[in-house]
Protein backbone atom coordinates (compact mmCIF):
# COMPACT_ATOMS: atom_id res chain seq x y z
CA UNK A 1 0.00 0.00 0.00
CA UNK A 2 2.96 2.16 0.61
CA UNK A 3 4.56 1.92 -2.64
CA UNK A 4 0.81 3.01 -3.86
CA UNK A 5 1.08 6.02 -2.13
CA UNK A 6 4.20 6.73 -3.13
CA UNK A 7 3.41 6.06 -7.19
CA UNK A 8 0.37 8.35 -6.78
CA UNK A 9 2.41 11.12 -4.78
CA UNK A 10 5.60 10.78 -7.64
CA UNK A 11 2.96 10.90 -10.29
CA UNK A 12 0.99 14.02 -9.04
CA UNK A 13 4.11 15.86 -8.39
CA UNK A 14 4.82 15.15 -12.21
CA UNK A 15 1.95 16.15 -13.71
CA UNK A 16 1.83 19.37 -11.67
CA UNK A 17 5.33 20.05 -13.70
CA UNK A 18 4.69 22.11 -16.96
CA UNK A 19 6.61 19.91 -19.08
CA UNK A 20 6.21 18.75 -22.55
CA UNK A 21 3.74 16.05 -22.86
CA UNK A 22 5.76 13.37 -24.80
CA UNK A 23 8.53 13.78 -21.27
CA UNK A 24 5.58 13.38 -19.22
CA UNK A 25 4.20 10.41 -21.06
CA UNK A 26 7.60 8.90 -20.92
CA UNK A 27 7.91 9.59 -17.11
CA UNK A 28 4.32 8.73 -16.60
CA UNK A 29 5.44 5.28 -18.60
CA UNK A 30 8.49 4.29 -16.59
CA UNK A 31 6.49 5.07 -12.89
CA UNK A 32 3.49 2.92 -13.62
CA UNK A 33 5.70 -0.03 -14.87
CA UNK A 34 7.48 0.22 -11.67
CA UNK A 35 4.51 1.03 -9.95
CA UNK A 36 2.81 -2.11 -11.23
CA UNK A 37 5.45 -4.49 -11.02
CA UNK A 38 5.80 -3.48 -7.06
CA UNK A 39 1.89 -3.64 -6.67
CA UNK A 40 1.90 -7.34 -7.96
CA UNK A 41 5.34 -8.40 -6.49
CA UNK A 42 3.34 -7.09 -2.97
CA UNK A 43 -0.36 -8.74 -3.99
CA UNK A 44 1.52 -12.09 -4.04
CA UNK A 45 4.46 -13.36 -1.73
CA UNK A 46 5.46 -16.09 -4.47
CA UNK A 47 5.17 -13.44 -7.66
CA UNK A 48 8.45 -12.38 -8.66
CA UNK A 49 9.15 -9.31 -11.07
CA UNK A 50 10.91 -10.55 -14.48
CA UNK A 51 13.15 -8.25 -15.29
CA UNK A 52 13.55 -8.98 -18.91
CA UNK A 53 9.64 -9.59 -19.14
CA UNK A 54 8.74 -6.47 -17.31
CA UNK A 55 11.58 -3.78 -16.54
CA UNK A 56 13.80 -4.12 -19.90
CA UNK A 57 11.03 -3.23 -22.40
CA UNK A 58 10.49 0.20 -20.62
CA UNK A 59 14.24 0.81 -20.51
CA UNK A 60 14.47 -0.17 -24.34
CA UNK A 61 11.58 2.00 -24.95
CA UNK A 62 12.75 5.15 -22.84
CA UNK A 63 16.10 4.73 -21.92
CA UNK A 64 18.49 3.19 -23.87
CA UNK A 65 19.08 5.62 -26.49
CA UNK A 66 21.55 7.19 -24.20
CA UNK A 67 21.41 3.84 -21.71
CA UNK A 68 21.45 1.10 -23.50
CA UNK A 69 24.11 -0.98 -25.17
CA UNK A 70 25.67 1.33 -27.44
CA UNK A 71 29.29 1.89 -25.77
CA UNK A 72 29.57 4.92 -28.16
CA UNK A 73 26.28 6.32 -27.28
CA UNK A 74 26.04 5.41 -23.34
CA UNK A 75 25.78 8.60 -21.34
CA UNK A 76 27.40 8.51 -17.51
CA UNK A 77 28.66 5.31 -18.19
CA UNK A 78 25.30 3.68 -17.08
CA UNK A 79 23.72 0.97 -19.04
CA UNK A 80 20.60 -0.39 -18.12
CA UNK A 81 20.36 -2.99 -20.67
CA UNK A 82 21.63 -5.66 -18.37
CA UNK A 83 19.63 -6.64 -14.50
CA UNK A 84 23.50 -6.32 -13.44
CA UNK A 85 23.91 -2.99 -14.94
CA UNK A 86 20.19 -1.59 -13.72
CA UNK A 87 20.72 -2.80 -10.16
CA UNK A 88 24.07 -1.56 -9.52
CA UNK A 89 26.10 0.98 -7.44
CA UNK A 90 26.78 3.75 -9.17
CA UNK A 91 29.43 6.78 -6.77
CA UNK A 92 27.57 4.90 -3.90
CA UNK A 93 24.26 5.41 -5.06
CA UNK A 94 21.94 2.10 -6.30
CA UNK A 95 20.40 2.97 -9.36
CA UNK A 96 17.27 0.69 -8.45
CA UNK A 97 16.63 -1.21 -5.34
CA UNK A 98 13.99 -4.05 -5.38
CA UNK A 99 11.61 -3.49 -3.53
CA UNK A 100 12.12 0.02 -1.89
CA UNK A 101 11.66 2.30 -5.04
CA UNK A 102 11.79 5.46 -2.55
CA UNK A 103 15.68 4.75 -2.09
CA UNK A 104 16.42 4.19 -6.40
CA UNK A 105 18.15 7.14 -7.65
CA UNK A 106 16.47 6.42 -10.56
CA UNK A 107 13.17 7.35 -9.19
CA UNK A 108 14.76 10.22 -7.77
CA UNK A 109 16.23 11.04 -11.31
CA UNK A 110 12.73 10.41 -12.74
CA UNK A 111 11.04 12.97 -10.31
CA UNK A 112 13.53 15.57 -9.97
CA UNK A 113 12.28 18.95 -10.96
CA UNK A 114 16.44 20.02 -11.72
CA UNK A 115 16.68 19.91 -15.04
CA UNK A 116 19.77 19.02 -14.95
CA UNK A 117 19.39 15.48 -13.15
CA UNK A 118 15.52 14.88 -14.54
CA UNK A 119 15.58 11.20 -16.64
CA UNK A 120 14.86 11.30 -19.46
CA UNK A 121 15.69 14.72 -20.30
CA UNK A 122 12.97 17.49 -20.80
Amino acid sequence: MAKLFLFSKLSARLLARKYSRASRFVTSTILLSIASASVAQAASSKAKIDFDREIRPVFSENCYACHGPDEKARKAKLHLDTREGAFRLKKGKAILVPGKSSESELIRRITSKDPEEQMPPP
